[in-house]
């Protein structure tokens, strides 16, 4: 059995734990793996082992990833800026980290022109909210969330399925279960104003997944606890 099988089956083992403490099915909870910088054959290796959902956190990357492993599904997890629709309409699932109007609108009409609809996370930053904040920020603040949801409802091309979560950098797990609590609470109170479902919670990491499921996370995003570290120096 390789690394990253044991890897894997631990993983679903402490999914499938998290939702028994809460009454939750693990069908409910998709296991993204967030293969940011990790070599094509690991890709593949995770893929043979069952993995459907793979992400990445830049857009050319996601493009070349797409190309080498069509078969496979996948997300877009990073910073959405207007000039990298092109890398990510038509092709990917579903982008989780949708934070600014520009960015919407970029999408929007990147989907029109192809004909076709690209479904979006708006991406929360609770630090600010909280007090919290150690660096720039990479998500909507709570309020800007709200705006942004209205804007894209409005928009053509472009649906919105719901929330992704950004807890502080650094925090424990059991720090980052308010924050989790937070956009879950939020995305509650978007329902009742947009008066229709958002059913996706992407919330949760390699360090916080289980706190992640047990506070509503139907997509976790986990890269180091399946493939190991990452090659090369961080960005």
């Amino acid at each position: 059995m390789s690394d990253m099988s044991i890897n894997l089956d631990r993983i679903e083992g402490r999914l499938r734990a998290a939702c028994e403490r809460v009454g939750r099915d693990r069908e409910q909870i998709t296991l993204v793996a967030v293969s940011k910088r990790q070599p094509l054959e690991a890709v593949h290796e995770a893929r043979v082992l069952g993995v459907e959902v793979f992400a990445e956190n830049y857009a050319q990357a996601l493009r070349e990833r797409i190309e080498a492993i069509p078969e496979a599904s996948w997300d877009f997890v990073g910073h959405v800026q207007s000039n990298k629709a092109r890398y990510l309409v038509p092709s990917v699932r579903l982008i989780h980290s949708l934070s600014t109007a520009s960015a919407a609108r970029a999408l929007s009409s990147r989907a029109e022109r192809h004909h076709t609809n690209v479904v979006v996370l708006v991406e929360v930053d609770t630090s600010e909210d909280a007090g919290e904040g150690t660096g720039p920020r990479t998500g909507a603040s709570a309020a800007e969330a709200r705006e942004l949801a209205r804007t894209v409802r409005e928009l053509p091309g472009i649906h919105l399925r719901g929330l992704m979560a950004m807890p502080p950098r650094g925090a424990s797990p059991e720090a980052s279960r308010p924050h989790f609590e937070r956009v879950t609470r939020l995305r509650d109170e978007l329902e009742e104003d947009l008066g229709r479902p958002l059913p996706d919670l992407s919330m949760g990491m390699s360090d916080d997944y289980e706190v992640a499921v047990e506070e509503g996370a139907t997509l976790v995003r986990i890269g180091t606890a399946l493939f190991g570290q990452r090659e090369g120096p961080s960005p």
